[in-house]
């Protein structure tokens, strides 16, 4: 069983401790910090995590000093298995972007429980425990401002989660983790105004003068509580968590834990204070490499389906290979997240040609005109991000959606 749960680990790695018989899909982001894979009571312990050995692992390591924060939308398991520890307010489905309005309240819920105790650990998981994962914490690891921007998050999860240093893969997935960088640089900003503290320098990162760094020496506080136990086997932190751990920037006195704890959700500000817009068009540019049939969706953040091209061309857009551009004209109404997906016709049937997650509060307005846009490379597009040989869409190609303000806002 053993080969067997190291073949459907891949890359990612894993926590080996022969002397108490640990060998589970599991990792240290930081000393505090642990992201796994499901843990499995029934017949997936086969090639999971067995949901015994967990449960040891936490009881041995740290007792009555963890919980968990299980990010599957679409399995759970008896809480009392973990002593009722287990946060489950935050799903989202697999290879799927989260909703926006649960990332900051997660970060908070994380640094409510990190804070009570030095010596506490968040045990962070969805079901192979990497993308999903890698994308909560990714965002508390900018929340907590363990690291300064969003990328160095990703990378830094990257390199403590995997061998090959891939660890959120998915486009849309990234994409909402920058998102939470934007939400948080919006209202460092705004605070700051408002309290006229003047900024001092990066433009990577909000930095203020040093009038109150509370918040940052208490953040620094639960780190590094988990540094404490450095005579511990060297299995038990990974030599990454260990050798680049970073404290969280002390010149930065306004901290985003700190404006956070003062907002309510309702009172965040984003980029763009409309989030009601109407989807006017769609554009690939230029075609896809095979002449075909194209059709176009769009769903809610429920997956419920806002708009589908073939109501109105049952076969959708037929297209040549030497077209400029393909264009769907939709004129619908989205609001907050929303889901477009790309179908091409194969063998009869339209399936998934490729699709991406967007959220209405960060579609900024033209500078040339009244209309919004978003403008995606390839790379950016889910399922299409591998096509690095141009098999699917040309070199260059790019995907536009444009939009205008609806006409209640």
């Amino acid at each position: 069983m053993k080969i067997l749960r190291r073949l459907v680990s891949k890359k990612k790695k894993r926590y080996e401790d022969p002397e108490n018989g640990f060998d589970l899909d599991l990792a240290y982001i930081t000393p505090n910090i642990i992201a796994m894979g499901y843990p499995s009571p029934d017949f997936e312990k086969i090639y999971r995590n067995p949901m015994s050995e967990v449960q040891r692992f936490l009881e041995t390591r740290h007792k009555d000093k963890y919980k968990l924060w299980n990010l599957c939308a679409e399995r759970s398991y008896d809480k009392t298995c973990f002593h009722g520890r287990v946060e489950d307010r935050f799903q989202f489905y697999d290879h799927e972007a989260p909703k926006f309005e649960i990332l900051i309240p997660f970060c908070k819920s994380v640094h409510e429980w990190l804070s009570q105790d030095p010596g506490n650990v968040a045990v962070i998981h969805c079901k192979a425990g990497k993308g999903r994962t890698g994308v909560c914490i990714s965002c508390y690891l900018y929340y907590s401002q363990f690291l300064p921007t969003a990328k160095e998050c990703l990378d830094y999860y990257a390199r403590a989660r995997t061998k090959n240093h891939k660890g959120v893969t998915i486009p849309s997935q990234r994409r909402y983790v920058y998102y939470l960088e934007k939400a948080c640089l919006e209202n460092a900003s705004r605070a700051k105004r408002s309290i006229g503290i003047v900024e001092t320098t990066s433009s990577d990162s909000i930095q203020s003068n040093n009038e109150d760094s509370v918040a940052a020496s208490s953040l620094k506080k639960t780190h590094s509580g988990g540094l404490s136990r450095t005579n511990e086997s060297t299995s038990t932190i990974t030599e990454l968590a260990m050798t680049e751990k970073k404290e969280p920037p002390i010149p930065t006195s306004l901290s985003f834990i700190s404006i956070f704890d003062q907002l309510g959700d309702s009172d965040i500000l984003f980029p763009n204070s409309n989030p009601s817009l109407i989807l006017q068009s769609l554009t690939l540019s230029p075609a896809p490499v095979v002449a075909g049939y194209i059709n176009m969706e769009v769903l809610d953040s429920n997956f419920s389906v806002l708009y589908d091209h073939k109501s109105t061309e049952r076969n959708g857009i037929t297209y040549k290979t030497t077209d400029s551009s393909v264009q769907f004209k939709c004129n619908v109404p989205v609001n907050g997240d929303f889901k477009i997906v790309v179908k091409k016709k194969k063998r009869g049937k339209f399936v998934k040609f490729f699709h991406f997650w967007v959220n209405t509060l960060f579609v900024e307005q033209n500078s040339d005109s009244d209309l919004y846009s978003v403008t995606l490379e390839k790379s950016e597009l889910d399922k299409l991000y591998r096509d690095t040989k141009h098999k699917k869409l040309p070199e260059g190609c790019k995907i536009i959606a444009t939009f205008s303000r609806a006409s209640n806002e």
